[in-house]
């Protein structure tokens, strides 16, 4: 990014004007890398969500199963061996 316009304030320090930050921000074109990698992460996030839900619930069944099982010791089903 590049400061154009600056001017000496009273402490001597370089300061610019407000229309001349807004300018420079609006010719920026380093936010769209940001702004792709925050779409990356929302659908990693996304999916990282998707299977942690799938599992619970895979591994939600089998405990039941198991807990079936369990409470009835006696019944001949496949899940108890």
């Amino acid at each position: 990014m590049t400061l154009t316009c600056m001017a000496i304030d009273q402490r001597g320090h370089a300061t610019i004007g407000v229309m001349t930050m807004i300018k420079n921000f609006l010719r920026d074109e380093s936010g769209a890398s940001a702004a792709e990698y925050a779409l990356i992460l929302a659908i990693v996030g996304a999916a990282i969500v998707t299977g942690a839900l799938a599992l619970g619930q895979a591994v939600g069944d089998e405990l039941e199963a198991k807990a079936d099982c369990v409470e009835n010791p006696g019944t001949a089903n496949a899940n108890c061996a």
